[in-house]
């Protein structure tokens, strides 16, 4: 094995580990949200600290070499997509809620409701 390419596996490594503190720290926030007295500023000042600890880890661990940089990325980018694979997006879901049933049925006020909120979030 070429002794060149193993940095830059370890920089794959170092980008999924900046990538899971990342995403990880987007699911507690936005777990944390409802439950929040003021969301705004969490959402904001979680934004900033991930931001700011990806952006260190990358620039640390590169030692501003281009292609460390590059091998990091791909390992982020590795983990955004295994934290959203199979997942189904929140306009899909939406659309699936609101789509008409295959028979007619009457609704009940509950589910009435139920379905005029839908249409006014989606």
């Amino acid at each position: 094995m070429d002794d060149s390419l193993i940095p830059y596996g370890t920089m794959i490594v170092v980008g999924m580990v900046l990538g899971a503190l990342f995403f990880g720290g987007l699911w507690a926030t936005v777990r944390k949200l409802p439950t929040s007295k003021r969301p705004g500023l969490l959402v904001v000042s979680s934004m900033i600290l991930r931001t700011a600890i990806v952006c260190w880890g990358v620039w640390y661990f590169s030692n501003g070499d281009g292609g460390s940089m590059a091998a990091c990325l791909l390992g982020f980018i590795a983990i955004r997509l295994l934290s959203t694979h199979g997942r189904q997006p929140v306009g899909a879901a939406c659309r699936a809620a609101l789509s008409p049933p295959s028979e007619p049925s009457v609704e009940t006020g509950f589910e009435k409701v139920i379905t005029e909120s839908l249409k006014l979030c989606c």
